[in-house]
């Protein structure tokens, strides 16, 4: 959590400062049937703003656009699929990471956990399934993605463990 924090301060993405610019005015907690929680913001313009946290499938469904920049896109099947292949890297990069709250991934070995290291595999050779057999496409709704678009999925979603490994490092490097 520490390293996240630093890295959203280094961007000037501060709590307090946020919590002014887009003061909270309403929330719906979340829900089994919606499989979702929402918070509702009002921006300085006055313009109102809903953030949504909850299942992939559910986020995805619900989204129409997508933020570039000042601007909004409209949210494609492809990009529906690039979304939802980096949001499933992420889980599959933080579950890795998580292993242990103090040892490393390459001090506790990859393929220590057998178990853990199977449903990982067996989830991203599913995830790549879903995104390139086309029989699949129509149920899921998804789109082939090239290379270059894979590995930006992978080397966005590896954030993460970064993101964990360098706070155990901080942590194991403060109490050396």
């Amino acid at each position: 959590m520490i390293l996240i924090l630093l890295v959203a301060a280094k961007a000037g993405l501060w709590k307090d400062k946020l919590e002014e610019e887009y003061p909270r005015i309403g929330e719906i907690p979340f829900d089994s049937t919606r499989k979702l929680m929402s918070t509702v913001h009002k921006d300085l313009k006055g313009q109102a703003w809903v953030f949504a946290k909850g299942s992939i499938e559910e986020i995805l469904r619900r989204s129409s656009a997508m933020a570039q920049g000042q601007s909004h896109e409209p949210l494609t099947r492809h990009g529906q699929t690039m979304t939802f292949f980096t949001l499933t890297m992420f889980q599959m990069f933080h579950v890795l990471a998580i292993r242990s709250e103090r040892d490393y991934l390459w001090t506790i070995g990859l393929f220590s956990n057998p178990k853990l290291m199977g449903a990982v595999l067996l989830t991203i050779v599913l995830q790549m399934a879903i995104t390139y057999s086309p029989p699949l496409q129509p149920i899921f709704h998804t789109t082939a993605l090239s290379l270059s678009e894979l590995a930006a999925c992978i080397v966005v979603s590896s954030t993460v463990f970064v993101a964990v490994e360098g706070e155990k490092w901080l942590r194991y490097r403060r109490k050396a």
